[in-house]
Parts: C-alpha cells; structure tokens; sequence
C-alpha cells in the first residue's frame, strides 16, 4: 500500500510555520482614528461616569439617585467641560472652557492610549445601571464606549483623574443653573434625623404643588440645588409642615436623564409676594442669615459612647441695624424659636454632639436679631452622625 509521506510531512511544516507566525507576528495594533469631532455645542464629544449609588450598585432609591445624578465628566464640541468634585463634603458641580488645542490634545492623548483597542468595551450603557466606571469617546469617525477593568486599567484610571481633574480648563467657575425639574413625591419618613424645612412663604410655592415635576427657577432652585448636593449618593428630602417629601432635581444639559422637554404648563406658578406699599413694616424681612454644620459636610464620626464637638457657623445681615443677638436650639425647627433665650451674636461656637452606634443625625435651628429688635426666619442645618465601633487590638 502506497504511504503519502509527502503530503503528512506538508502538514507538519504547515502547522509549525502557523505556530511560529504566532509566536513573532506584532499583534494588531489599536486603531487610531483621526482627532476629528462635531465642533458644535451640543454634541457630547467626551463622558465620563462613576456608578456608586446606580441600582445594583448599592443601597439607594433607583429614582433618587439616578434622577439626581449628574455625570462626574462631560466635554461638548465647543469645548465647554463640566465636572463634578465631591471628594470631601457636598457635591460641587464646575464648568470651565477647552479651547482648539487642548481639545486636540486631549482626544489625541486618548487615541495614543490605545482608547479605541481596549478588551471589555460596550455598544450601550443601560440608563438604570451603567457599570462602575465608564469613559465614552465621540469622534466624526468612531465612538467607544469602556469600561474599568477591562484590559488597560491603569491607562483608564489615567483618563479618568484627567477628566475629574477639569482636563486643565481655563475659567474654572461653579456651575450654578438658572433652571431645573423638580420632582417631590410624598413619602413617609421614620428615621430620627430632622429634615431641612421648606418654607412656602419665602420660596413661592408649597412642595404639594410640584407633584410629578415642574420646572423651578430662583430661590427655590437654590435651595433644592444645595439640599441634592449635600447627599449626592442618597435620595434628597424636605420637610414642610408635617408631611415628609422625596425631591429629585434635574438639569436641562448636565443631568445624566434629561427632564421632558420644557413647555409652559410645566412651569411651577410661584405664589405672589405682597407688595411694599401693603406690607406692614412689622411684617417686612430685613433681618436674613445662615448656619451651616462643619462647613456643609454632609456626615461626621465618632466612637460610640463618646461626645464630639460640632464647629457650627453663624451669618446675618440686617437692613436696618447691626445684628446683635441671637437664639439657638438644638434640631431643626420651621417655627419660631421662643422658648430659647437670646444671646450675643456669635459668627462660629462649638456645640457637644454624644455618638451611638450607627447613624443617627444632628441638627441646629437659629434665629438673629438685629438692634432696632427685628428678628429674622427661623434657620436650621443638619449633618449624619456615625457611630464607628473600634476593632479591639490583638
């Protein structure tokens, strides 16, 4: 019988020259798109997102958070960037400008980086659960969207301080927005923390009236603004009254879901303000102010069973005489302070907080009063209090 040794020994070399290609060809470099982008403002060249609070992700309301969030990155055609700080204390939202070569320079280095041949990219980034980390890149000839921990994490983490960093913006400024979508949903509250009070009389509008949403401008917007960003990872609540409320605030542009497109109707109709001439001067507000816990950071800590200090800080004009005089009492109030006794006015004083076990929460309510006797509204501030066993020593 004929052997075809020719053919066997053909084979062979065949499989150990596809073997050695293996092992000396270069692998396939990264593709490398040109830096070229949609230049105009509202195209979204570059996001960057930090899921610590997206459900699946941790122990927070899918609404309150997801609503509320804003993504910590985002750089548009005209090289307008927004970022988000919020290493310490409340959020703080910024916005800055890219100009032409910083823009180049910056897609250029992310091309460099090997962006567009990472291993563990996605085509879609579920609105309700995006991953922990994620950078997307928008180009006129490709867009990808990665993820961390795929196959270059430090070159991801690189990227993403970059951007958390503002990217080297010109005219670093905080963002404050001119409007929002307010939505504030009844709800029942049972932890013992106070809760920040809405005042309809001073802020246009009670919260019942907001119901589903309704776009807010003004003072209300300012303030609902800092009660979300003091807990950017926890739903948002107000008091009014009795009745406790979960709030959501959205910003046409830089919120991670956008409001519904804004029409008339859903603007909120604030309640009309007494004019001067019918305005009693017994009535008139002229004596404003503050208080603010440990700067406006949102949590402090200590061991369970001991007494900390908390650094409380005090502000009031008056528009008539200098402010004199003020009473405090310990949580949050909306009505007026009578059963506290005055006392001079003081800019900052330290008050004694006893730790428990877990969480629980401080608040402090003031009101000033200026020379001539005038007083002003009642205002509070609060701040979570964290218990924190100490491991025994071996």
């Amino acid at each position: 019988m004929r052997k075809h040794t020719g053919l066997f020994w053909f084979s062979i070399l065949g499989v150990l020259a596809l073997s050695l290609a293996c092992n000396i060809l270069p692998p396939t470099p990264a593709p490398r798109p040109p830096a070229e982008w949609d230049s105009s403002p509202s195209a979204l060249i570059v996001e960057a997102l930090l899921n610590r609070g997206f459900p699946g992700g941790g122990n927070y309301p899918e609404a309150g958070y997801s609503l509320n969030y804003i993504p910590h990155a985002r750089i548009y055609g005209d090289g307008r960037i927004i970022w988000v700080h919020e290493r310490e204390g409340p959020r703080t939202v910024w916005h800055g400008q890219l100009n032409q070569v910083q823009m180049t320079n910056l897609l250029q280095g992310i091309i460099d980086k090997g962006f567009f041949g990472w291993k563990g990219h996605r085509s879609i980034i579920p609105l309700n659960n995006p991953p922990f980390g994620m950078l997307s890149v928008n180009l006129k000839s490709a867009s990808m969207v990665q993820v961390s921990g795929g196959s270059a994490p430090e070159e991801f983490d690189t990227l993403f301080t970059q951007l958390l960093d503002g990217a080297g913006a010109e005219g670093k400024s905080e963002f404050v927005p001119e409007k929002g979508f307010l939505t504030a949903l009844p709800v029942e509250y049972t932890s013992f923390d106070p809760l920040p009070i809405w005042q309809p009389d001073e802020l246009g509008f009670s919260l019942a009236e907001v119901g589903d949403g309704k776009y807010i401008s003004g003072a209300a917007l300012e303030y609902v603004w800092t009660q979300v960003n003091r807990y950017p990872y926890w739903a948002a609540y107000l008091q009014t009254d009795s009745q406790a409320y979960e709030v959501y605030l959205q910003i046409p542009g830089i919120s991670w879901i956008e409001p519904p497109t804004e029409t008339p109707d859903l603007w909120i109709t604030p309640q009309a303000a007494p004019s001067v001439t019918d305005t009693p001067e017994s009535a008139t507000t002229v004596v404003t102010g503050e208080v603010l816990v440990e700067d406006g950071r949102g949590a402090m800590g200590g061991i369970p069973g001991n007494t900390i200090d908390a650094e409380v800080t005090f502000t009031a004009n008056s528009t008539a005489a200098p402010v004199t005089e003020m009473r405090v009492k310990i949580g949050c109030y909306e009505e007026a302070l009578d059963d506290a006794a005055w006392e001079p006015f003081v800019s900052q004083k330290s008050y004694p907080v006893y730790v428990i076990l877990n969480w629980t929460g401080w608040g402090i309510s003031v009101q000033y009063r200026d020379a001539n006797g005038n007083v002003s509204p009642t205002y509070c501030d609060d701040i979570n209090v964290e218990g924190m066993e100490v491991p025994p020593t071996p």
